[in-house]
């Protein structure tokens, strides 16, 4: 069941005596517990609402407290976070399969389950049950166009890309950038690259997406500017995040080049990418760079990771790992482009 209809259901007045709430995406999860507390007036939460962490929490306390029947209220309802550190959770297994009516239990289990345990097939069978997946990242963008769209706003397809290469696919750091920019963007207008730019914190000409455009035309002296900005700036742009989005950029421009005569638009679906417009961007790095060049760029990248996580070294400055990495992609090995 989608977290939207789990909401809706509780809105309605719909109770189910277990939610179980599971994956590696923590909005969605979020989004349904807070929902959980908005079942009971503030006048009936003083006996009937208990909220559990499963680091503090034996599994006795829950069966406990699910088995009690409401005070002055239609029901209880107990909340359990973070139930992945609970201890012997497989215990709550007789409780599950013989839950109490009259009480809500919504366990949250903020990472992947084994399916073939018990207690999860009976949580499965028994429970209303939430996957939340984390939203791939190539599938972003289309997110972001969506989310805008529902709330009345407009956005180009590069400016979600843009959101979306700048945030990654962390949904609840997405949500609140978003948050912002509905802010500032009145119902029915577009949301712009400077109001990106503005709202979301970012450098408008030193990012992630401006990088990648820099290194699609092999802009020597761009790339290294954004490098040095980057280098100064580590906490708004971590080496990690940085080093991981141009794997993923040149992943693509490496499928690019094998398909160079695709359309736009079948490349676009091959590259599962959200506009055809994006494809003919691809196509312009394809062919600035040869396919020995582009595995140069995998192997760069594979030494500027160990590098800056100090495998063979005292660890590298952020600065010496990126100048290291541009130099070694314009000036390394290959020195001919393969048309």
């Amino acid at each position: 069941m989608s977290h939207q209809t789990i909401i809706q259901n509780i809105k309605g007045k719909k109770y189910d005596p277990i939610y179980f709430l599971h994956g590696e995406e923590p909005y969605f999860i979020d989004q349904v517990m807070e929902a959980a507390t908005t079942i009971l007036t503030e006048g009936e939460k003083s006996f009937n609402e208990v909220i559990l962490y499963g680091k503090d929490t034996e599994w006795k306390q829950i069966v406990d407290q699910c088995s009690q029947y409401p005070m002055m209220a239609p029901r209880r309802v107990i909340i359990l976070k973070e139930a992945q550190y609970l201890s012997k959770i497989e215990m709550l297994l007789k409780y599950i399969e013989r839950p109490n009516p009259m009480t809500s239990l919504f366990i949250g289990y903020k990472k992947k389950i084994d399916g073939r345990k018990k207690i999860f097939t009976a949580l499965k069978k028994h429970a209303v049950v939430l996957k939340s997946e984390k939203i791939k990242d190539y599938k972003m963008t289309e997110w972001i166009s969506n989310n805008v769209r529902q709330r009345k706003r407009l956005i180009h397809p590069e400016n979600a890309q843009r959101l979306a290469g700048l945030l990654g696919n962390q949904l609840g750091k997405v949500i609140n950038e978003i948050d912002k920019l509905m802010v500032s963007t009145p119902e029915g207008q577009e949301i712009t690259v400077d109001l990106i730019h503005k709202n979301v914190g970012m450098s408008k000409d030193f990012n992630v997406f401006e990088l990648q455009n820099a290194l699609s035309t092999k802009d020597v002296a761009k790339v290294f500017q954004i490098a040095e900005h980057f280098a100064a700036h580590p906490k708004e742009n971590p080496i990690p995040l940085v080093l991981a989005n141009l794997y993923g950029y040149f992943s693509k421009v490496y499928t690019t080049k094998a398909n160079i005569n695709l359309d736009n638009r079948a490349l676009a679906t091959k590259l599962k990418l959200y506009s055809p417009t994006f494809a003919a961007n691809y196509k312009t790095a394809a062919k600035h760079y040869s396919m020995t060049q582009i595995r140069d760029v995998f192997d760069g990248l594979l030494e500027a990771d160990k590098a800056f996580k100090g495998v063979g070294t005292r660890g590298a400055k952020a600065d010496a790992v990126l100048n290291d990495l541009f130099f070694s992609l314009f000036y390394g090995r290959a020195a001919t482009i393969e048309v």
